[in-house]
């Protein structure tokens, strides 16, 4: 799904309405916009973050008469939808401090790229918690088993009692690592991810998610449509992101 933050992770990709496909693999941000402006799109809706002003102006000068990011901030010249993502974490850390969770863990990517993601939901992690008797600690971690058991070696000596793991694919890593040094999941340490993946829920626990409320496909044409009838309007820019926790056994 574009704008997961699975997606985000892997690829950045760009849709046009002249061919009404994916691009193709191209570098990043304002380098991978020249390479889409060899399309002569009409409009172009980009995901996640990279992409500059003067990626949105070569854009613009190939022909496209509107450019649509999908990302966590605004890029002068192009329409935003703005993906929020302090209220995953926010989401994520209310949970858990309801839970009774009061020394919370948050992992953080280390894979580039990602900063755009992580920070914010971080932030939200912390914003949750705040002026409470909570306490919130970074999880640096790459999505490495040797890395992730080398983070559960030292677990016990963080004195942790819950984590936030930045998303359900690294919830998966986390959590297999911290049962093999034989830490009890709910009991030592609750565990949250996000992204609501299907894999999530054959864990055994299952694994509590934040879901996220993205843009629909007709949503993102609506925009889409209105503003390449309108190419001299201002660029509009909306908060599209919704979050909802489904509590399950891991928390």
């Amino acid at each position: 799904m574009p704008g997961s933050s699975t997606d985000c992770r892997r690829r950045s990709a760009a849709w046009t309405t002249r061919s009404c496909s994916t691009a193709p693999a191209a570098p990043h941000g304002d380098e991978a916009a020249r390479a889409w402006a060899e399309l002569r799109p009409v409009a172009v809706l980009v995901p996640g973050s990279g992409l500059g002003p003067r990626g949105v102006a070569v854009l613009k000068r190939s022909g496209a008469r509107v450019v649509v990011t999908l990302g966590p901030e605004t890029i002068e010249g192009a329409h935003a939808l703005l993906m929020d993502h302090d209220v995953v974490g926010h989401s994520a850390g209310a949970h858990l401090y309801d839970r009774g969770r009061r020394r919370i863990g948050v992992v953080v990517p280390q894979e580039p790229g990602l900063e755009a993601f992580s920070a914010p939901r971080l932030d939200g992690v912390r914003q949750s918690v705040r002026g409470t008797d909570a306490a919130v600690t970074e999880l640096p971690l790459a999505y490495d088993e040797e890395d992730a058991a080398r983070l559960a070696a030292r677990w016990r000596t963080l004195g942790l009692d819950a984590v936030f793991t930045y998303n359900d694919e690294y919830a998966m890593l986390l959590m297999r690592a911290l049962q093999d040094e034989g830490i009890r999941i709910p009991e030592e340490t609750a565990v949250i991810g996000a992204d609501d993946l299907v894999l999530g829920r054959l864990l055994r626990p299952r694994l509590s998610t934040v879901r996220l409320r993205l843009p629909s496909g007709r949503e993102l044409a609506e925009l889409v449509d209105r503003a390449v009838r309108r190419p001299g309007a201002e660029p509009e820019t909306h908060k599209v992101m919704g979050a909802t926790v489904l509590h399950r056994e891991s928390s």
